[in-house]
């Protein structure tokens, strides 16, 4: 035998030794419970570790002593190395839950993937993936993270975690549009006042033919999932026309349904905002194909989001103008976007105002304030967008798309990056620059656009590298998500585990008759939006007839004085579960 061979040989069998105790590894963390950031944790599970690489190893000799006529001397090997290194760094991502801790698992894995792809060791299939296979996958991957996301969701609001702010206020306000057909509240603003004095969003009037149907708070969960979900649709189509591959067609249906800003956001119950994903999508995917009416339908239907809707519809309109060239119509969409965004304001003056407040950090005093602090003094306003508590947003909006739409080739792509820094970097207010919450769907939406932009604008250095940066693309948004979105299965252990709190709960909140005015805790006022007055109990000056506490989060000092000042007051106790619930009937 040869050194050159002898080297190979002993290469492989490397591979082969890290591959097994990779796997095995992962397989201890997904089948042992327990704190795996201590040495405790791996010492304790040792033998189960060394037992399952030794099975592992064997397995693997086998299977490249069987395929040692059909396949290259350590194929099995390399590929093996490759998969475990693949999946120890998901499992690690989430039994860590790191954004940071994921983007260190990526590199790992991009260096194995060096090692096994580099001196012909490993050949991947040169076959193309077809567009039946594609489609299927990736309804395949919408379907089941639709299933998934819904049934979080779901688990969240039936274990009591949904709160007023701002489940409540939506589940009483569909209520009260299925009955009067005005959309009104009683716990937004602590009265009777219209939803559109604080934002304008005519667009949920198109899901209210599917709540009448089904009039129940966790319908409008569903709906969400779905309607963010089916964003995977443009997105594969989009891609599909941009690279002309079925394969970049299916990473980035992937990277939608992975995204961390749609996953983790859509966990937070309903909001409008969210809508806005599939919508600047398929907004964008009519620009591409020159679909005029679609354009505009969904152009309309994006500004009906909500008042802020505009800035995104405005950069479509820039975009269309300097991206794709259509001249006419990108300067009347961002016509159509001021004009409405102007009118919007003007509307809400009359109510709530716009919420400009949120950029006092930048500039007191108002649109014109912003304006000039951004033209007389932009390195302030740079200053403000990377700041070390945003750093970990932008780590979570742009990891999972491998950093691609900051490599754009042609300008006009740099136009998508606006709404990310005005919309979630430049304001001081913490939910903006949060994936936990509603304020990445219209930037994230962009930013997977321009994504794809990128692979279109470098396809001619990406071609013979295809499915190796596929890979590492679908890694990338893989291992986001599991540091990030997988972890709300959590909800699933929370409402089995507290299954008798919530039974007790349920009981005490059905004492409480349909047609009586109530004041909640902020994570019943959604269970209890049927009623046509329903306050949140920490942000109300009202006393109605029945009161109803949540006492999970109280201390033993905390419930004893709160309840001691109910009785003093004369209330009368219906119902109390120690740490759990009580319900009150007051004398109004």
């Amino acid at each position: 035998m040869t050194g050159k061979k002898l080297a190979g040989y002993a290469a492989a069998s490397a591979a082969r030794v890290a591959a097994a105790w990779g796997a095995a590894l992962t397989l201890t963390m997904l089948v042992r419970p327990g704190d795996v950031s201590r040495i405790r944790y791996s010492l304790e599970n040792l033998r189960f570790t060394g037992i399952a690489a030794l099975a592992l190893f064997a397995a693997l000799t086998a299977a490249s002593a069987l395929t040692a006529r059909k396949l290259r001397p350590g194929t099995v090997d390399y590929a093996a190395l490759l998969a475990a290194a693949a999946a120890l760094a998901a499992t690690a991502s989430y039994r860590f839950a790191g954004i940071y801790y994921a983007a260190a698992c990526w590199v790992i894995v991009a260096a194995a993937a060096a090692l096994c792809l580099t001196g012909d060791r490993l050949r991947l299939p040169e076959r193309e993936l077809g567009d039946r296979a594609s489609r299927i996958v990736s309804a395949a991957l919408a379907a089941g993270m639709f299933v998934f996301v819904a049934l979080v969701c779901l688990a969240r609001y039936a274990a009591y975690y949904a709160p007023t702010y701002d489940f409540g206020i939506f589940a009483n306000l569909f209520e009260n549009m299925r009955k009067t057909g005005l959309p009104v509240t009683t716990c937004e603003r602590d009265a009777l006042v219209s939803h559109f004095t604080v934002h304008i969003s005519p667009v949920l009037y198109l899901l209210l033919p599917v709540y009448w149907l089904v009039p129940r708070p966790e319908t409008l969960l569903v709906i969400q999932a779905a309607a963010v979900m089916s964003g995977a649709v443009p997105a594969w189509l989009l891609a599909r026309k941009k690279t002309g591959s079925a394969l970049w067609a299916l990473v980035f249906a992937a990277v939608w349904v992975c995204y961390p800003a749609f996953v983790c956001g859509t966990f937070f119950d309903f909001h409008e905002n969210k809508l806005l994903a599939p919508l600047i999508l398929w907004t964008l995917w009519a620009a591409e194909n020159d679909r005029r009416v679609p354009f505009w339908l969904f152009l309309g239907l994006t500004l009906l989001v909500k008042e802020d809707a505009a800035v995104y519809a405005a950069v479509i309109g820039l975009y269309v103008f300097f991206g794709l060239r259509r001249r006419g119509r990108g300067a009347a969409a961002f016509a159509l976007s001021v004009a409405y965004f102007v009118g919007a304001v003007a509307l809400l003056s009359a109510g709530e105002g716009a919420q400009i407040w949120r950029y006092d950090n930048i500039a007191e005093g108002g649109f014109a304030a912003l304006i000039g602090a951004c033209l007389l003094n932009p390195m302030r306003v740079l200053g403000e967008c990377v700041s070390a508590e945003k750093i970990p947003f932008l780590v979570q909006m742009l990891l999972p798309l491998g950093g691609l739409p900051l490599v754009r080739k042609r300008p006009a792509g740099y136009l998508l990056l606006i709404p990310l820094a005005l919309v979630n970097l430049m304001p001081d207010y913490v939910y903006q620059h949060d994936v936990g919450y509603q304020y990445g769907f219209g930037s994230g939406a962009l930013l997977i656009y321009s994504a794809m932009g990128a692979v279109e604008e470098f396809w001619p250095l990406l071609r013979r590298t295809s499915a190796v940066c596929a890979a590492g693309l679908c890694l990338a948004a893989a291992l986001s998500f599991c540091a990030t979105g997988a972890r709300g299965d959590l909800y699933f252990d929370y409402y089995r585990e507290e299954a008798a709190q919530r039974q007790a709960i349920d009981g005490a909140l059905s004492l409480i008759p349909a047609d009586a005015p109530v004041a909640a805790s902020t994570l019943f006022t959604a269970h209890l939006a049927f009623h046509d007055e329903v306050y949140d109990l920490d942000d109300t000056t009202r006393f109605p007839r029945y009161l109803a506490l949540d006492l999970r989060r109280m201390t033993e000092t905390e419930e004893a004085a709160r309840l001691s000042e109910l009785d003093w007051l004369g209330c009368e106790r219906l119902e109390y579960v120690p740490g759990v619930v009580a319900v009150y009937r007051t004398g109004n």
